[in-house]
């Protein structure tokens, strides 16, 4: 990082008072010609640091944007899929002729290994709700093949990328929440199911659900003073509830409350 003109010329100073035949080299006036020729140095000095700070953050923009066939770097291009436009070869860059915002439709994306060490690209959409939601498979608007033959244009001779995007998971949750009798017990309950919705909307897209991450955000609220989870289960969007343990990763990369078990009907409240 460059150093300020005045600690440069500080430096030259200090430089110059370590050498007896400069000596003589004594004013303190501002207007000493010794002491106009170090601020000059001093100047020409600044002005190259900065111009090594300015190629240096050049070379590592270079650096973090190229090219190289990272995983996180087919996560980039994920998000700036535009559907229905064509990619071209453009000064021999694959990318679109022009920006369009309103067609970029990934609105998640994440990549992990398979059990084949491929690479897996998860992503998804969101409804006119803003819910996160699943690419579209239908035959007259199948953003799910556009997508991936998009990848495929992209991707470096010799890899193979397999490409997600699935339909949520789902939790099934039952509780009994002790809470002080002092509150309104409906106001408590509904604050305890938006926080638990709110805790599932927030995590970041293909990461891990977690028991006692659940538990907090309940015991956050107003008026909780004790949690017991009585349920905790899992599905895929189209498998069997299998218990939850510490923690679970949903394979849609998204997790929701199953809707056949809403949380009004099946958290009780207790005053403690």
């Amino acid at each position: 990082m460059a150093r300020t003109k005045e600690q440069i010329l500080e430096s030259i100073i200090t430089s110059k008072d370590s050498f007896a035949a400069l000596a003589g080299l004594n004013s303190t006036s501002f207007t000493a010609v010794w002491r106009k020729w170090a601020s000059v140095i001093a100047s020409v000095i600044y002005y190259f640091e900065e111009q090594l700070d300015l190629y240096k953050n050049e070379i590592v923009y270079i650096t973090a944007t190229s090219v190289v066939g990272r995983a996180d770097w087919y996560v980039q291009k994920a998000y700036e899929f535009q559907f229905g436009d064509d990619l071209a070869v453009i000064d021999g860059v694959i990318r679109y002729a022009a920006k369009d915002p309103t067609k970029l439709i990934i609105k998640r994306a994440a990549y992990a290994k398979d059990n084949l060490n491929n690479t897996l690209l998860k992503v998804a959409t969101t409804d006119s709700g803003g819910n996160i939601v699943a690419l579209d498979n239908d035959p007259t608007n199948n953003q799910m093949q556009a997508f991936t033959d998009y990848i495929n244009n992209l991707m470096f001779a010799g890899s193979y990328i397999r490409i997600e995007s699935a339909n949520t998971d789902y939790l099934k949750l039952f509780a009994t929440i002790y809470f002080d009798p002092l509150l309104f017990a409906d106001e408590v309950k509904t604050k305890v199911i938006a926080a638990i919705k709110n805790y599932l909307a927030t995590l970041p897209f293909d990461a891990v659900v977690k028991r006692n991450a659940i538990i907090d955000a309940i015991q956050k609220v107003e008026g909780v003073e004790d949690v017991e989870l009585t349920t905790l289960e899992v599905r895929t969007n189209t498998g069997v509830f299998a218990a939850m343990q510490r923690i679970y990763t949903p394979v849609a990369g998204y997790i929701q409350i199953d809707p056949a078990y809403d949380l009004v009907n099946h958290i009780t409240l207790t005053a403690n």
